[in-house]
């Protein structure tokens, strides 16, 4: 009696909130950060390759040493002599964007 009490008074201490939602903020704070590192490296890579080949690659996959991270979408959405911009979501996210000029912004390109 006294153990199912103290699992009574346990549960109900914990219901003053709701308990999903700090994890779900945990990790889209996270999913965030893994979206603008991931775009950030692209960028890199963008700006090496445009070094060594004198052009912007035109599809992720020829990105020098980029990999996305889990969840994580990147895209070209243009790459022309003049620079370039990505695109990226994750795990299904509004979009974010940067551009050679290196600036991560909200939103597409």
């Amino acid at each position: 009696m006294a153990a199912a009490l103290l699992a009574a008074v346990a549960v109900s201490g914990c219901g003053g909130g709701d308990p999903v939602s700090p994890l779900v903020e945990q990790t889209d704070r996270a999913n965030l950060a893994a979206l603008e590192s991931d775009l950030r490296a692209a960028a890199l890579g963008m700006e090496t390759a445009f070094a060594e080949t004198g052009s912007y690659p035109t599809v992720t996959a020829q990105i020098p040493g980029f990999v996305p991270s889990g969840g994580v979408q990147v895209t070209v959405a243009r790459a022309t002599a003049d620079g370039f911009c990505l695109e990226g979501t994750v795990d299904g996210s509004d979009p974010m964007h940067v551009e050679s000029s290196g600036a991560l912004t909200a939103g597409p390109c």
